[in-house]
């Protein structure tokens, strides 16, 4: 399945490729962001999330309006210490994005969303590429107007030749 990697940064704020807002403002502040790549798939979205640290019952995945929140928040309590961490990320569904089907899998420190793509959005066919793909072939193309431009110029020898 073909794929398009449409961010792999720390989160920002902006959609790499227009104006339209991936990522809320708060995140382009966060001083400790979290690594975060997006692919879209001819069906789905995936993001992946890096979590070192947070285990499946750390971390809430919710989504109000058109808006996915991913949140974690880990408590650590030791000798006479309190260890506290927490982040939260919104991503910005986008129309063809179908909030009903959201799936997410913890594993090995990463958090994987999956949002599939609504159907009347799902349209995926290859276009094949025509040209000069090789040298030979561009050899090919330069024997042929090498034998074209020879054919014109014999026959305008011969018409030289019939009117002298």
């Amino acid at each position: 399945m073909k794929s398009m990697l449409l961010y792999n940064q720390p989160c920002s704020y902006l959609h790499p490729y227009s104006d339209v807002r991936l990522f809320d403002a708060f995140t382009a502040f966060d001083p400790h962001p979290l690594q975060v790549s997006v692919q879209r798939y001819p069906n789905e979205y995936k993001i992946d999330l890096q979590v070192p640290g947070l285990n499946k019952k750390d971390l809430n995945i919710r989504v109000e309006s058109d808006v996915l929140i991913i949140e974690g928040k880990q408590k650590e309590e030791g000798n006479r210490r309190y260890y506290a961490s927490a982040f939260m990320k919104r991503i910005h569904l986008w129309e063809d994005m179908d909030a009903e089907g959201i799936k997410a899998k913890h594993k090995n420190s990463v958090l994987s969303v999956h949002i599939p793509r609504k159907k009347e959005y799902v349209t995926y066919h290859e276009i094949p590429v025509s040209g000069i793909g090789s040298v030979e072939d561009a050899v090919k193309v330069e024997e042929s107007r090498e034998n074209r431009l020879n054919q014109v110029l014999n026959k305008v020898q011969n018409w030289f030749r019939k009117s002298a």
